[in-house]
């Protein structure tokens, strides 16, 4: 009957991918402590990882219901709709989210991914804007912004703004060549025509 121990397991089950026995283990904390939040999201975001996402909308919903002001539940639904391609149900719940917490970054990022998904690229452009602001530091927005602005054809902007990637760690690790110190390609260095 230990709720923490049980969702422990539950969580190990969902880094393991064993989602049906992680949801089993989820549905057994919930008969200790029914509709408690935090079983609930991770019960829905277990069902998002296991694709089901009709499934963690159900039980989001009824999360909801008990905690309105659940901020990463807000998000979890979000995501699951913008997942299911539904990106005006996906940018309700983000902007819920954001009534609520005004200062969440993961909010700020969802929003400008969404609304960059249905071609609003001024306003995605704005939510980048407040995203960089929170984040810091703001390396991941900015690299983020800038493959919008690749995609929009801004080229000499984007570009610029593409090399806050070398500053993530994540993408460090694979960028072989400026480990090994090799020089970087730079258009100035692209032979030119005689």
């Amino acid at each position: 009957r230990n709720i923490g121990a049980i969702c422990g397991i539950a969580n190990i089950l969902v880094s393991k991918r064993e989602f049906l026995s992680a949801v089993a283990e989820f549905k057994r904390a919930l008969s200790v402590a029914p509709n408690q939040p935090n079983i609930l999201f991770g019960l829905v975001n277990t069902y998002m990882k296991a694709k089901e996402y009709d499934l963690a909308v159900q039980v989001g919903l009824k999360a909801l219901a008990a905690n309105p002001q659940f901020v990463a539940l807000l998000l979890s639904l979000s995501s699951i709709y913008l997942h299911q391609k539904q990106l005006s149900l996906a940018l309700d719940y983000c902007n819920k989210a954001l009534e609520i917490n005004p200062s969440t970054l993961l909010s700020w990022n969802m929003k400008a991914h969404i609304l960059s998904q249905m071609h609003r690229f001024d306003e995605a452009d704005e939510c980048y804007e407040q995203a960089a602001l929170l984040a810091t530091p703001p390396d991941d927005v900015i690299y983020k912004k800038s493959l919008q602005q690749l995609l929009l054809g801004k080229f000499d902007i984007g570009w610029e703004k593409h090399e806050a990637r070398l500053n993530l760690y994540a993408l460090k690790r694979l960028a072989p060549l400026q480990v090994q110190n090799a020089t970087r390609w730079h258009h100035s260095c692209a032979l030119k025509p005689d």
